[in-house]
């Protein structure tokens, strides 16, 4: 299948800063983009709308449902409810300006997904969280949101190890990895508030870094390594032949992971919770393999599911 973010939609990544799926068109200027820029970029210039839905077959409308369509093809994206409030990328960006402005995030990368169904951009906030001194963590923030009704906006914390590009997406033992807000009358609003995020993002990151390097220090041997490997992935674990294949590739391709993936070295917990999301990021089977679904997976889907189950025995262990 021919990648859709390219061909139907765009995205844009800052210069010489390639994202995972290495797709995109590149900011080649030397410094941060504009959220206008980032949305010419990213061919995010685009608005919708919302009009009443007529059935094609009698060409009646539904009372109290509506169709949420792209104004330049013309495209239906979703069909909502007569709560639902359109949010155009200009307004959704505009969530990051304020701390764009003020020199506490940059703009990232931005695009869509599936026809413009799923918007998104990543703003990479200054500073970065140290482990055990020699592994290094980046922060940002990744808003996006949805035309079809399927999700609200979403702002979540999306650290990244350099090392190999994972993202960790996960929520903490103090609340969520993120803040919803629904398409409803007062969205725009709510989005104006976004400098009162940073406070709770420094919270979250700090406490993400005390974690981390607690897992440092964590002594792993192949018998806790094999009881942290069934409690994350115990629960897919099936008796037909095909399903027994993949366990075993899991269970092997982890090992392997948490002695000589980037940046482990086969001794800690931390070597061991990076296997973990070092395989679901780049190594895992399952799934679709297009950008689109690898992306949702990731960070809305089963993929995050499977690395928050990783933090959470990791936590239990570290205890």
């Amino acid at each position: 299948m021919a990648h859709q973010i390219l061909e139907n939609d765009q995205m844009f990544y800052l210069k010489n800063q390639v994202p995972w799926h290495g797709l995109g068109k590149e900011f080649k200027e030397d410094r941060p983009a504009t959220s206008q820029e980032a949305l010419i970029y990213a061919n995010l210039g685009w608005k919708v709308n919302k009009r009443p839905l007529v059935l094609a077959r009698n060409g009646k409308t539904v009372d109290g449902h509506f169709e949420v369509y792209r104004e330049d093809t013309d495209y239906t994206l979703g069909i909502v409810g007569k709560s639902y409030t359109e949010l155009q990328q200009a307004e959704a960006f505009s969530f990051f300006d304020a701390i764009v402005g003020d020199n506490q995030a940059i703009f990232h990368t931005a695009g869509s997904l599936f026809n413009g169904k799923v918007v998104w951009i990543l703003a990479k906030l200054p500073g970065d969280i140290k482990v055990s001194n020699d592994d290094c963590i980046e922060k940002y923030l990744l808003l996006t949101t949805s035309h079809d009704g399927s999700k609200a906006v979403q702002v979540m914390f999306t650290p990244t190890r350099v090392v190999c590009s994972n993202t960790l997406n996960i929520a903490l033992r103090e609340g969520g990895n993120k803040v919803s807000i629904r398409h409803t009358s007062s969205v725009v609003e709510n989005l104006k508030q976004a400098h009162k995020l940073m406070g709770i993002t420094s919270k979250f990151y700090e406490e993400m870094g005390n974690v981390f390097n607690i897992f440092t220090k964590k002594a792993m041997n192949s018998k806790l390594l094999d009881q942290y490997i069934d409690a994350v992935f115990k629960p897919e674990v099936k008796e037909d032949e095909e399903e027994k294949e993949v366990n075993e590739y899991t269970r092997n391709t982890v090992i392997q992971l948490f002695e000589s993936g980037k940046g482990n070295k086969g001794e800690t917990l931390w070597d061991a919770f990076n296997g973990m999301t070092e395989f679901v990021d780049h190594h895992r089977k399952r799934g679709a393999k297009e950008v689109e679904k690898r992306f949702n997976s990731l960070i809305f889907g089963n993929g995050q599911q499977v690395k928050q189950k990783a933090y959470d025995e990791a936590f239990k262990l570290a205890a």
